[in-house]
């Protein structure tokens, strides 16, 4: 089984050959430290995330970073920050009953990871706590937080994009919506279509979106509404501290969270 890794200064993917693929974003402490030692920490939660389709397998490694194959085959080094981290990544391997070795991918060939590690984290954002409480007291309890992450999620059950083991599915878009009450904070040109979903399904849902008439979408959402709530920029959390939350681009903007069903209601509260 062929597992493939890289690292951005912000961020990290992987490829399991003909499976599946994830990423994710590094926290602060991990983006300070060397680039070796984020594509050596990218190799561990790449078999951290997945552990279930690795279970039993010989794993092949495939990474740009020499310093990361000389490691993994060495099953560790002289630097004893890297060494320590080789040791946990073993350690995780060996809980997978999985053996590992790596070969070295030159950079070129090595692209579809690469621009995993690389997405920008501008959709990458959450609402503050606080901000969440209040909705699950006017429109609660939520039962699923579609368009998450395991970095912003804000409910135990949450979809994902890309493959989380903690997550209850992948693809948001292919659920079941009616039979839940449906928290969705997703990227804005996703709009149209979750719109004309919850219409389809006729399912209980809060979305954040922006007040913005000129859109398309815009007139069925206000069709759709039964009540909305304003939400400052202020409890806007990008998901890095240097990084920009899509809300935030367009200082026009007037972000809200909106209560909507599939049945015609009359908005109020704007």
């Amino acid at each position: 089984m062929i597992l493939t890794t890289d690292a951005s200064k912000t961020g990290w993917g992987a490829t399991l050959e003909g499976v599946t693929t994830t990423h994710g974003f590094f926290p602060p402490e991990i983006q300070a430290r060397s680039s070796n030692y984020r594509e050596l920490y990218a190799v561990f939660l790449a078999i951290s995330t997945l552990q279930d389709y690795i279970k039993g397998q010989q794993l092949l490694l495939r990474t740009d970073n020499i310093t990361s194959m000389y490691y993994i085959n060495g099953q560790g080094g002289p630097h004893k920050p890297l060494n320590k981290l080789t040791k946990v990544i073993f350690w995780a391997t060996k809980h997978c009953n999985a053996s590992l070795r790596a070969l070295h991918l030159p950079g070129d060939y090595n692209t579809r990871a690469d621009e995993l590690s690389r997405l920008n984290p501008v959709n990458e954002w959450q609402l503050h706590h606080s901000v969440f409480q209040r909705l699950e007291l006017l429109w609660g309890p939520h039962s699923v937080d579609r368009f998450a992450s395991n970095n912003n999620r804000l409910l135990p059950r949450y979809n994902t994009r890309f493959f989380d083991p903690q997550a209850e599915a992948t693809d948001a878009m292919a659920q079941n919506w009616s039979q839940e009450n449906n928290f969705i904070n997703a990227p804005f040109r996703l709009l149209p279509q979750i719109i004309r979903k919850i219409q389809q399904e006729r399912c209980q849902t809060t979305l954040i979106a922006p007040l913005w008439p000129s859109a398309p979408w815009f007139p069925l959402l206000l069709r759709l509404a039964s009540d909305c709530s304003y939400v400052s920029p202020q409890w806007i959390i990008p998901a890095l501290p240097t990084g920009n939350a899509e809300p935030l681009k367009n200082p026009q903007w007037k972000l809200l969270a909106w209560r909507i069903s599939g049945e015609s209601m009359p908005t109020t509260g704007i």
